[in-house]
């Protein structure tokens, strides 16, 4: 018999470790809905982008206050909400009206890309704790999450090869991988 974990027992192992694994398992949890939703309400070119902001904030969220058990699903749906209508807001600032229905239908109930989302959330998190300066972060960003060379890095930040690799090695450093 499968035990179901209470969001009580995430959020406390979520506040107990060092966070990676509580947010892995609050994220098992939560994000097929979560996805469900979000596809629903955005266009499926746009679905991913929103839900990536979405976990984002909710990371950050729980990094910066303790949340009890019955106030995270009111934080996720009013972050989702407000989310989705920026969205909106800002397609419509720049001029593209809303386009077909059918965009907005799909049966899918997990995000395709949720591991690289995970490592997203989580290297981005640790650039802000662990003072990584933004030179710094670019060139890790680049490499890591973009997958340049050190040479293509270089010739885009307008830099020698030995500084980005430099500036790559001290970001290393700083987050211990």
């Amino acid at each position: 018999m499968a035990t179901t974990t209470s969001l009580q027992q995430l959020l406390d192992n979520f506040y107990n470790s060092d966070g990676r694994e509580g947010f892995y398992a609050l994220y098992e949890k939560v994000s097929p809905k979560l996805w469900s939703y979000i596809h629903k309400k955005c266009p499926r070119s746009e679905a991913e982008d929103v839900f990536q902001d979405v976990m984002l904030d909710l990371l950050q969220a729980l990094e910066r206050k303790r949340v009890k058990e019955d106030h995270l699903l009111p934080l996720i749906f009013t972050i989702t909400n407000r989310r989705v209508a920026d969205f909106y807001r800002k397609r419509y600032r720049e001029g593209n009206r809303f386009s077909s229905f059918e965009e907005h239908q799909s049966e899918n109930t997990q995000p395709p890309f949720a591991k690289k989302l995970l490592q997203r959330l989580y290297l981005i998190s640790s650039l802000r704790r662990k003072n990584v300066s933004p030179e710094q972060e670019k060139v890790l960003v680049m490499k890591t999450l973009c997958g340049y060379t050190l040479k293509e890095i270089s010739e885009q930040l307008n830099i020698p090869p030995d500084t980005a690799a430099s500036r790559l090695r001290r970001a290393r450093e700083k987050l211990q991988i």
